[in-house]
């Protein structure tokens, strides 16, 4: 149920991490065009300017040799890029670029780890926050149920909720109609800060709860928290 949890990554990410790739490719590749222009005009100049049209075959030569390499340079960028998107989606931190420092590609490279790092540690946040939020509800006394409220999944109850309603687990608000036909209807129904009466019969027996519910955002997720005492 942890997946279900939504997590704005973009709006997390500090601004010079979102920066970082974007710059350094407009960079590298500007200073290709750059020179591919400036070798372009100067080709030009030394055929129909000057006498030195044979020094024009060497330049005309190396304009298009660079611009041979810069389409591979884009090219190259763009599967690295694709395979570093494709690891993330996968949720595959693994993925690391060698930082070789002589390297044409060591600042890409280096956005890359800085990037998937930036990733792993805010998926180890989303992960601790939802450990700690199941654990503060397995171990209240009180029976609590936390469920989606536009899908109504139940995304988190305690053993307390459990013995209470005697069922070995909870997927859907609705399954509860097994233990009254209007109890899922109330769970949905009831306010915040409102404290209502239910009552639910046992074995023969009716037993009185006395019901609260509090709604929070909890990684980007809306839940609602109900919380039912026995008066």
């Amino acid at each position: 149920m942890a997946g279900d949890a939504v997590v704005d990554l973009k709006t997390r990410l500090p601004a010079d991490s979102r920066t970082t790739l974007k710059r350094t490719l407009r960079y590298k590749i500007a200073i290709r065009l750059i020179a591919i222009c400036s070798l372009g005009c100067l080709t030009g100049y030394l055929f129909f300017g000057s006498p030195y049209w044979l020094a024009g075959i060497w330049t005309a030569l190396a304009t298009v040799g660079l611009f041979h390499a810069t389409v591979g340079y884009v090219d190259q960028s763009e599967r690295k890029l694709t395979a570093f998107l494709q690891s993330l989606r996968q949720n595959d931190f693994s993925v690391t670029f060698p930082e070789n420092s002589s390297s044409d590609d060591y600042d890409l490279h280096q956005a890359f780890n800085s990037l998937n790092d930036t990733f792993k540690n805010l998926r180890s946040e989303k992960e601790s926050q939802h450990h700690l939020l199941q654990v503060i509800v397995e171990h209240a006394a009180v029976p609590l149920i936390c469920f989606h409220e536009s899908e109504e999944d139940v995304f988190l109850v305690n053993d307390a909720a459990k013995s209470l309603f005697q069922v070995p687990f909870i997927q859907k608000i609705d399954s509860l109609w097994r233990v009254d036909r209007s109890l899922p209807e109330f769970l949905r129904e009831i306010s915040d800060g409102e404290k209502s009466s239910f009552r639910i019969v046992q074995k023969g027996r009716s037993l009185y709860l006395s019901v609260t519910s509090r709604h929070l955002v909890f990684q980007g997720a809306k839940l609602k928290l109900v919380a039912l005492y026995r008066r």
